[in-house]
This record gives structure tokens, C-alpha cells and sequence, in this order.
């Protein structure tokens, strides 16, 4: 058989803070779930340069006491990276996607080359490219 390594996954995935950034710097690949205490927070999470083999999710999780419903936001990391949606549209030069703020919103996107993430996932379909 082939050896194929193992991209590290980011440990750390419960989000309670309004903003973060995906993969802290070190982790290629992670799934993060929104679980911040007050339910409808918004949140934001600033993904890092593309790069091919990198994946993250965001997610709206439940905090405990009640299911998460804040707008989640997937943002690029500034100028010079776009984010292609699901139909194919591309964003604008440090572009962002947001849903549109209900339980079990979940946004996905991968790395295909220096500038480009694919979104994969954008659930209920309510998503808004900038």
C-alpha cells in the first residue's frame, strides 16, 4: 500500500467566542461548533491563506441550553483570496460567506490552490457571497 500522511486536525473546535481563526496558525483541517452561550450570537471565523488540502467547517451547534442560531461567517484571510460558492459564483478579493442565522447552519469550504477556497457546504441554503 501507499503511505499517505495525515493532514493535523485541529483539536480544539468548540467556538464560544465571537470571533477566531480557523486552524490557529497550525492545524490544516478542523471542524468547528458554535456553542457560544448566548444562542444568536453572530460569529466569525477568519480562515488562512489557501493552500491546497487545507478544509474547515463552521457550524451552529447547541450551547446546552438551546440550539445555536447565529449568523456564521466564513471570511478570507484579505485581499488577494476568494471564496468560489457552491453555484460556482466567486467572491469579492477578501471576500466573505455568511448564512443566514438558523440552527444546524453549517458552511464548509476546502483549499484549491494559493487563492481560491471552494465552499463544499453551504446548509439550508442560505447562504450570501460578498
Amino acid at each position: 500500500g501507499q503511505w499517505v500522511p495525515v493532514l493535523p486536525l485541529d483539536p480544539a473546535n468548540v467556538i464560544t467566542t465571537a470571533t477566531f481563526a480557523f486552524g490557529n496558525g497550525i492545524y490544516t483541517q478542523g471542524f468547528y461548533n458554535n456553542e457560544n452561550a448566548i444562542a444568536g450570537t453572530a460569529i466569525i471565523g477568519t480562515l488562512p491563506v489557501a493552500a491546497p488540502n487545507k478544509w474547515y467547517c463552521l457550524g451552529n451547534g447547541y450551547n446546552g441550553s438551546n440550539a445555536n442560531t447565529g449568523i456564521l461567517t466564513v471570511q478570507t484571510s484579505g485581499s488577494g483570496q476568494y471564496l468560489i460558492n457552491t453555484d460556482g459564483s466567486l467572491s469579492a478579493s477578501g471576500g466573505y460567506i455568511s448564512t443566514g442565522g438558523n440552527s444546524g447552519d453549517l458552511v464548509c469550504a476546502i483549499g484549491i490552490d494559493a487563492t481560491h477556497w471552494r465552499v463544499t457546504t453551504c446548509s439550508n441554503q442560505n447562504c450570501t457571497l460578498h
